[in-house]
């Protein structure tokens, strides 16, 4: 963020101005919901036991919700005057029947689409709001609702989404789902309220204003006193003011005070949460669930980057466009595409509008015809060309399209988002209840022989019940005559690797290990399962297109995920790496497009031609496989404590205090230092303590008072909480201790740190007594031959290619880039000439430190910065080309010409060897890494631990 924008608040990036409309929006809906959560609320604590309110949290949520959008529903189709006729009521009830019917008659064959056993009937018309709607009569009754909150949710939909989206209407529930969905639902343990100058959607309990008032007089309130009994009355005698207090006139008394401080709700009440009340909050939903509603900048290219393959002869072998040649209609509507979690159906609705566009072309090119296409000919009083589009639609959509989703909210706005495209009011709204689906679609048979061996049942987890999606039965079309669909396109849910047992179960992530990863195991993110169930669902030579996390290609989630999926035989053709997410969320996506089986067309990276493109989204050979881990680097990279309790970490003051009360103290605390250490400060010193009780027993630990009773009092309230028996059992001790790693250092009087998390690599030496935070990355060696290999732009480029990212952050994974660096041959010649290098340039960047005071990323930022000429950055930029020569002389690669420059890479300019200079030392480091790792297997070294003292440390 420019300074600009601190100085002056008019002053705003798109970037925030849009996070700002985003937010704005969200509130006025979570608001809405609010209120809708409140009406219903109330009714249904009236209707169950007090025993039962709690348990009712979720289902609450879910008919509020759900109640919101089919306003949003109605909304939108009076404004387009699209009434679905009569015969929409009367297909509801009779689907509803054949569904009874079926249920009670087991020999019956299943209805094809259809409610939920569990709805209703629907009786929907139009005009929408006007007395005497049967709709409208049946929406107040059921839900107790007036006039006057049915028009505030209407108006929440209308200011947000319908008149200020550049979207046609088919995204507007997507996107108002998008707003809603991170309403959460909590009952309220004491009363609440919300303040005006407070974040919108988050409650305070009302005890903490009315300590605050105690401590601050009678200043802090904004009325003098309680409630005037005058006030008192009138307040009474118009109860709906104070509707949200449920009629306690003891709350209303006590909020009296602070009632000009207190937030409004779109009918001018006081937003007040007794005790026991329901109310909403925002934020922790689309965390848990790892989604988002995919705009069209992303689904558009993904759509038809994925689908041109398959609807024109050429692209897949490689013909120019103009040589391509547009399919017949009776063909382009035998194509099946699928997005197995489709959420409300972006990408679904981007595909009927492709597909239905190309139909048209094809029939208006005189293409073969079948029964299906002839319909698009035949006569109305409407536009002529409207209608072939919305016939087409229509065709496409019902034959050709498909989603799964576990969310049965997500699933309903998809359906009825394809309704609002298609604009056939002639059509029942439940027109896509067939293809359309609720399931999980990670687990569930594929084929009939693997209905056996696939969990039907279910699983149970923290928030429901999770039903395996039987893709046989529900689309039996497609995987018994197609063998799969031709094309899967989505932006599946990122949820990380240790998260997905909390979220779900254990014996959830233990079928996606053993069914979909062949038993792989690793920390990786729940989208690499979804790569891994295109196996399943893509036919031979089908297509795929997808925009996800940028962790797909890195670490754990790329070895389980692309990397299986590559050596299969499938082939990525086309990649986007790592970009910005274009709407609010702060997310790094890539966009990706594979084909199963073999591809002859143009294969392109970032826009830009090449051979092949790996699993870690990188050109290269198609023939090359990833680095090997070496041997000799095992047992020199550690990651730092995980302390695991911030009633550890203690202030410098705190410390002192402590040592001088007993010089005991000292035996057990110790400097704590953290990556913002190292970043920020421009001694890179720690700027806090920490105690440390190492692997003792209690006893030992005991023996030191101060330390302990700090301990027991902040750290064990905190473990005694852990869903982990040993952070219970040893609370005293952190979590984490790093055994091997104390060992290193009781032997050696510094190593060599670096951040793990960082946007400029370093590495730094670090005095052994200190306490590394599980921020850090410690190096076992202690040279300057040593410090010069890491800090080289060599290593950094082989760190950034197969370690991960952080936004656009590297996140430095040592057993990916450190356990497969390959270090050259070990050589006195080479390790004296680094070794001089390494120390005039931790001298010359200590210089530059102390110069201004400022912190190594400042510093660095300055580094590579064009602009910025003083002495100490330009003989630094010398240094580093000094360096990096010495670093490829030591490999033998003095042919090697390096470019040094300012050379723009993903993450700004930077003063680097030229791109073909990287590229090339990545590959022959790649090759050298092939080698070492043969020499290993030959000798019998790749599985045995090295000695860590041998020459090079």
């Amino acid at each position: 963020m420019s300074r600009s924008d601190h100085t002056n608040p008019g002053t705003r990036t798109p970037a925030r101005r849009l996070r700002t409309t985003w937010r704005r929006r969200r509130n006025m809906l979570i608001d809405a919901l609010g209120l809708l959560v409140r009406v219903l609320d109330r009714a249904h604590r009236e209707c169950l036991p007090s025993s039962e309110v709690d348990t009712s949290l979720a289902n609450l949520r879910q008919r509020a919700v759900r109640l919101l959008l089919d306003i949003a529903f109605f909304s939108t189709i009076a404004r387009q005057e699209l009434d679905p006729i009569s015969e929409t009521a009367d297909r509801t009830t009779d689907l509803k029947r054949q569904r009874q019917h079926a249920e009670s008659d087991q020999s019956a064959p299943p209805s094809s689409g259809g409610l939920e056993a569990d709805e209703p009937p629907q009786i929907w018309r139009h005009p929408f709001l006007e007395d005497g709607n049967d709709w409208f009569k049946l929406l107040l009754k059921n839900n107790d609702l007036d006039h006057r909150i049915l028009h505030l949710v209407i108006q929440a939909v209308d200011e947000t989404v319908a008149r200020n989206h550049p979207f046609s209407e088919a995204e507007w529930l997507g996107t108002i789902y998008e707003h809603v969905i991170d309403g959460t639902i909590h009952r309220a343990q004491e009363p609440l309220v919300e303040l005006e100058d407070g974040e919108a959607c988050r409650p305070v309990p009302l005890a903490e204003l009315e300590l605050e008032l105690k401590t601050k007089g009678d200043s802090f309130a904004t009325r003098s006193g309680d409630v005037s009994s005058e006030e008192d009355s009138v307040l009474w005698r118009d109860s709906d003011s104070f509707w949200n207090a449920e009629g306690d006139r003891e709350l209303i008394r006590r909020v009296g005070p602070f009632l000009d401080r207190i937030r409004r709700d779109g009918l001018g009440r006081p937003l007040i949460v007794p005790a026991g009340s329901a109310y909403v909050t925002t934020g922790e939903i689309r965390r848990a669930q790892g989604s988002h509603y995919t705009p069209r900048e992303l689904t558009e290219p993904i759509i038809r980057e994925t689908l041109e393959p398959l609807v024109y002869h050429g692209p897949s072998q490689g013909l120019p466009r103009e040589r391509w040649r547009l399919k017949s209609p009776s063909d382009l509507l035998r194509l099946k595409v699928c997005d197995p979690s489709c959420g409300s159906g972006a990408f679904l609705i981007e595909a009927c509008r492709f597909l239905a566009d190309r139909l048209i072309e094809s029939l208006h090119e005189g293409k073969e015809e079948d029964g299906d296409a002839k319909e698009l000919h035949s006569t109305s009083p409407r536009d002529r060309l409207s209608f072939d589009l919305s016939q087409a639609r229509r065709l496409v959509a019902t034959r050709c399209l498909y989603g799964v989703d576990v969310d049965p909210i997500a699933v309903r706005i998809a359906r009825l988002s394809l309704w609002l495209l298609i604009q056939d009011p002639s059509q029942p709204l439940t027109l896509m209840d067939h293809a359309i689906r609720q399931g999980d679609s990670l687990v569930g048979p594929t084929t009939w022989s693997d209905r056996k061996a696939c969990p039907l049942h279910g699983f149970s987890s923290g928030m429901s019940r999770l039903r395996p999606f039987d893709w046989v039965q529900e689309f039996p079309e497609v995987f018994t005559a197609s063998k799969g669909f031709d094309a899967v396109v989505g932006n599946p849910p990122f949820m990380g690797g240790q998260k997905i047992t909390g979220r779900f179960c254990k014996a959830y992530r233990e079928t996606l290990i053993h069914c979909l990863a062949g038993g792989r195991r690793g920390s990786a993110d729940l989208c690499a399962y979804f790569m891994l169930r295109l196996r399943d669902l893509v036919r031979p030579g089908g297509q795929v297109g997808l925009v996800a996390t940028n962790t797909i290609a890195q670490g754990d989630t790329r070895e389980v995920g692309l990397d299986q999926l590559l050596d299969a035989g499938w082939v990525i053709r086309r990649a986007v790496s790592s970009r910005r997410w274009p709407g609010v969320a702060g997310l790094e996506v890539v966009r990706l497009w594979m084909s199963r089986g073999e591809w002859n067309g143009p294969i392109v990276l970032d826009d830009q031609p090449v051979t092949g493109i790996s699993a870690g989204l990188y050109a290269c050979d198609p023939r090359a496989s990833p680095p090997r881990r070496l041997n000799a680097n095992r047992g020199r990279s550690f990651q730092g404590s995980i302390v695991l309790g911030r009633g550890f970490i203690l202030s410098p003051e705190e410390a002192a205090a402590l040592m001088a009360r007993d010089p005991r103290n000292q035996e057990v605390l110790c400097p704590y230092l953290s990556g913002r250490d190292l970043n920020n400060r421009h001694d890179r010193m720690p700027g806090r303590w920490v105690i440390n009780f190492r692997d003792w027993p209690e006893a030992r630990a005991t023996s030191y008072p101060d330390c302990h009773r700090i301990v027991v009092h902040r750290v064990k309230p905190e473990r005694d909480r852990s869903n982990r028996r040993v952070y219970r059992e040893r609370w005293w001790q952190y979590a984490e201790k790093r055994p091997e790693l104390l060992r290193i250092l009781a032997r050696m009087s510094r190593v060599l740190v670096g951040v793990l998390h960082t946007h400029h690599w370093a590495v730094h030496f670090c005095p052994t007594q200190w306490v590394f935070s599980h921020g850090l990355v410690v190096f076992a060696h202690d040279d300057f031959a040593t410090f010069a290999l890491l800090s080289s732009s060599l290593h950094e480029e082989w760190a950034r290619r197969y370690s991960g990212t952080l936004g656009r952050a590297l996140r430095y994974a040592p057993s990916d880039c450190f356990e497969t660096f390959p270090f050259p041959p070990v050589c006195d010649r080479w390790r004296s000439l680094l070794a001089v290098v390494g120390q005039q340039e931790d001298t010359l960047r200590e210089q530059a430190l102390r110069e201004r005071g400022q912190g190594l990323t400042a510093t660095l930022n300055r580094l590579h910065d064009p602009k910025e000429h003083a002495a100490v950055l330009v003989a630094w930029r010398d240094l580093a080309v000094e360096r990096d020569r010495a670093v490829a002389s030591a490999y033998g690669w003095d042919d090697l010409k390096l470019g040094h420059g300012f050379h723009p890479t993903p993450r700004g300019l930077r003063f680097l060897p030229s791109e073909s200079a990287r590229t090339e030392l990545l590959e022959r480091l790649l090759r050298l890494n092939h080698d070492q790792a043969r020499e290993e297997i030959e000798a019998g070294l790749d599985d045995q631990q090295p000695d860590p003292w041998d020459v090079r440390s």
